[in-house]
């Protein structure tokens, strides 16, 4: 998109001068995970087995970080401390992995290095590596690395006239009485994208930080958090739960990856979108894309996606992605179907009664407008059926999943203190997880009822995506006959 370069004209000379960056720009995450190192060479004494005590040191740019020291060991592996995040700037093209020697009164001896091209690195992928260090022929350094791109900051001013620009385009391609409110809402649309790509840097970074963390995890502890969150908040998205198991069930993992593929050509479109953006082939300081008309515009960009993308990918990955989905809304709908029947049953009963308003209704609106007296009374019927008929499965769900998130945060927390060392028993020899799983049950039931199943703020703040998803899919269960 345009980076919003100025245009600056001399008082006197009337030359045209274009703005230069302000410094390196931040573009992108990398994430290092230290695995093991093979056959390093010895640079201690060797007596009574005194060999080296490799730690590995990362560099990127001018930014340094090193891993956890392993005691002599020519063969370490790391499981703690090995797991390293950079963020990358522009002119920053490679990673410099180094194996040291860590000295106590001197300077750590270096025992191998090896060099990686960050633009060899796909996005959003871990990829595995194992590769030979330099001056140590026979050593090894084993790793894996993942480089996510960070979309470059864009001027909101800019990037609102942009789009304004093509949404005022677009509607000369809807119907004629459509058009003229398509080209009012232009400055609004235009302003919600660019809104969207200022926002998105930050929403990847706050993914990234959440992965790792998440990847970091130990397997116990990430088993009793989700345990937590079943017990506190499996009342509030049941419908969005039954869609993620249900998602797994019908073909999650080849969905994932239709998605990835899809992403993968968005990812093309907007390299080339970008490269185009800065063309400049008249030479006066301004890119062309600012300069020609809206609808030039909407055509060059759409000439640009279509000659990029690969047309069978894209139809592969999306139908993909609606055999997943609607593999999905079946399960969902066997699933809630006492719940769909139940609300269908609730909107019939208070038809009957809200019809009786009708003949009132009718004398207090124009004749023209009788005919959708009916229709209106019956969807506000069935709203609020639906309405009556979801808190009650949200109950239910409320109930089943303190108990099993409850009793399963109290049991992966017992055999994670059991592996430290803390206590000894065993979850199968005992009834205390069992204990503690009813009385967090109780309180995470209690929890999701007193506050009527709605997030309380400020949670509200940060999941309003998953509540908007809830109530995306509990329409489009329920909206069956």
């Amino acid at each position: 998109m345009p980076t919003g370069t100025k245009k600056t004209v001399g008082s006197k000379t009337g030359t045209t001068a274009v703005a230069k960056p302000a410094g390196p720009q931040h573009i992108g995450f990398l994430q290092v995970r230290i695995a093991a190192a093979y056959s390093l060479k010895n640079t201690d004494s060797g007596v009574f087995g005194d060999v080296s005590d490799p730690f590995v040191l990362v560099k990127v740019g001018d930014s340094e970080k090193k891993t956890s020291t392993i005691q002599n060991d020519l063969n370490p592996k790391w499981k703690d401390g090995n797991f390293l995040t950079f963020d990358v700037m522009t002119g920053q093209n490679t990673m410099e992995i180094t194996v040291f020697n860590e000295k106590n009164f001197s300077k750590s001896d270096s025992l191998g290095a090896t060099t990686v091209v960050l633009q060899s690195l796909g996005r959003g992928t871990w990829e595995h590596k194992r590769e030979k260090l330099r001056d140590s022929p026979d050593s090894e350094i084993e790793f894996e690395v993942r480089f996510d791109a960070l979309w470059q900051k864009v001027d909101f001013a800019t990037e609102c006239k942009y789009y304004t620009k093509l949404v005022e385009a677009l509607a000369t391609k809807v119907p004629e009485k459509a058009a003229p409110f398509v080209k009012q809402a232009s400055p609004i649309l235009g302003a919600l994208v660019a809104a969207f790509l200022v926002a998105l840097p930050h929403c990847v970074q706050a993914v990234t930080l959440i992965q790792d963390y998440v990847d970091r995890m130990p397997e116990k502890i990430f088993y009793a958090t989700l345990g937590i969150l079943m017990c506190f908040f499996g009342g509030f998205f049941p419908a969005t739960i039954a869609a993620f198991e249900a998602w797994q069930l019908c073909g999650g993992k080849e969905a994932l990856a239709a998605c990835k593929k899809l992403f993968g050509e968005f990812n093309k479109i907007k390299d080339a979108s970008k490269k185009d953006d800065d063309i400049d082939a008249d030479q006066d300081g301004v890119p062309d894309v600012l300069q020609i008309e809206a609808k030039a515009l909407l055509q060059r960009k759409m000439r640009l996606a279509v000659s990029t993308v690969e047309p069978a990918t894209i139809n592969e990955a999306l139908a993909c992605i609606f055999t997943g989905w609607a593999g999905v809304m079946a399960v969902l709908k066997i699933k809630f179907a006492k719940t769909v029947t139940l609300g269908h049953m609730i909107g019939e009963q208070l038809y009957k009664v809200a019809s009786q308003g009708e003949p009132l209704m009718s004398s207090a609106v124009p004749d023209e407008y009788h005919m959708w007296i009916p229709v209106m009374t019956k969807w506000f019927c069935k709203a609020v059926a639906i309405s009556i008929a979801w808190w009650i499965q949200r109950v239910i769900s409320a109930f089943h999943s303190a108990i099993r998130g409850g009793i399963m945060c109290t049991r992966y927390l017992l055999e994670f203190a059991k592996e430290k060392g803390y206590v000894t028993l065993n979850a199968e020899d005992t009834y205390i997880d069992e204990v503690a799983g009813w009385a967090v049950a109780a309180l995470g039931f209690c929890f999701q009822l007193s506050v009527g199943f709605a997030v309380p703020f400020p949670l509200s703040i940060f999941l309003w995506p998953v509540s908007i998803v809830e109530y995306f899919i509990v329409w489009s269960v329920s909206s069956g006959p």
